[in-house]
This record gives C-alpha cells, structure tokens and sequence, in this order.
C-alpha cells in the first residue's frame, strides 16, 4: 500500500482547546473541519487501514508559542472526517506529531505511513532495579 499526503488549512482557533469557546460557538467550524479532511483524503484517494500511522506535521501560520497536544486536538475533527473518507474507525490510528517552520497562513500536512514498524509488547521477567 502506497504512502499518503493530506494537506489541511490551519485549524480554526475556535477548536483549539485552549480557546475556551462555548461549543454552539464551535459547531460550524467543527462542521467545516470534518468536511474539509473528508475531502482533502478523498482527492487524494487514499487508502488508510485501521492501524495507520499518521506523522502530523504543523507548518503554524507565525512565531507564536503553541503546544503541540493542543494543536493535535485541533485537528480532531479533520482526522474524524479522514477517517469517515477512509470507512475507517480511527481508534487503532497511532500518531508522531511535531512542529514544522512557520508558513504563510499555516498548514497541516498528514503523512499516511505504511512503512512503520509494528511495536511488540515483550514482557519483563524478574525485577527492575
């Protein structure tokens, strides 16, 4: 399966956390950024199996400080789309998020990896010192 990039808009303020708005406040834009990552994956035609891994790169549209678990629940709505594109059920998705340089009006680019190693558990016998 061939890799995937999904470029998104900046996420709206209005989403972020941080931005304490009254979620009636927060339903169009939510609207519009479950829209926006169902289209951008279906004009990229991807295919993103149920245990993807997204590396999420934000390009901030300045300088300014923002922490990154925020940004991700920023874009909560747009993966919810992506996954609505895909059929998928993004529960099993797994992420690798960091900050790019800024960019003029900012951007997300979604990079859909189909090279990522599979993590196995092994349990610890005996005791850790």
């Amino acid at each position: 399966m061939p890799d995937y990039l999904i470029r998104l808009g900046w996420p709206n303020r209005a989403l972020s956390p941080n931005a304490r708005v009254d979620r009636r406040k927060a339903t169009e834009p939510r609207k519009a950024a479950v829209t926006e990552g169902w289209a951008e994956a279906k004009r990229t035609g991807a295919k993103i199996p149920a245990d993807a891994h997204l590396d999420i790169t934000f390009y901030p549209p300045n300088n300014q400080r923002r922490d990154l678990d925020n940004l991700l629940a920023s874009i909560k709505p747009h993966l919810d789309g992506i996954a609505r594109a895909a059929g998928v059920d993004d529960a099993g998705w797994s992420f690798t998020i960091r900050k790019g340089e800024p960019v003029k009006g900012g951007s997300v680019v979604i990079h859909v990896r189909n090279d990522q190693p599979k993590v196995a558990l092994v349990p610890v016998v005996g005791s850790i010192s």
